[in-house]
């Protein structure tokens, strides 16, 4: 079994600036909002795909 400890996820990104700085912050993980049933917060996946990681 595999231990994780002190891991961070930030869901809901909206966009690459929002990433960076979540990046920068120290989290582990970034969640964006793609294809949601409301659409109004969907950012394209090619703006998610290229968002740096870290």
């Amino acid at each position: 079994m595999t231990t994780v400890n002190k891991l961070v996820q930030v869901a809901g990104v909206i966009d690459a600036a929002e990433a960076d700085l979540i990046i920068e912050e120290g989290a582990d993980w970034l969640g964006f909002a793609l294809r949601l049933p409301s659409g109004k917060d969907d950012i394209p996946w090619r703006s998610a795909r290229s968002s740096r990681a870290p």
